[in-house]
């Protein structure tokens, strides 16, 4: 289901472009491990960062995976919402809600 607002949210793969490269984070909600898939000519990720309902940030251990898949270990992590956020060599950010539910 579709929404028109700006900022909508959906349940599971979420297939974003922003300039010129795609975003989708998956599985989302996530137990263990979140894949994040970024496609992009020029893109190149700076840093992931997870951030509570609360403010508090974190950078979860993050390793490649095949092709431009990055795994952030979400284990550690409690039940809970959170906004993950990737910035690329450029500086751009793109911020994705993200379910965290063992």
């Amino acid at each position: 289901m579709c929404c028109e607002v700006e900022n909508c949210f959906s349940v599971g793969i979420d297939d974003r472009t922003i300039d010129d490269w795609r975003l989708a984070i998956f599985p989302n909600p996530a137990n263990d491990v979140v894949k994040v898939e970024v496609q992009g000519s020029k893109f190149r990720v700076q840093s992931v960062v997870v951030t509570d309902m609360l403010g508090r940030t974190s950078s979860p251990p993050a390793k490649e995976g095949s092709g431009e898949v990055i795994n952030l270990n979400t284990s550690d992590l409690p039940d809970g919402i959170y906004l993950l956020t990737i910035t690329n060599n450029d500086g751009n950010r793109h911020t994705q809600r993200l379910v965290v539910r063992h």
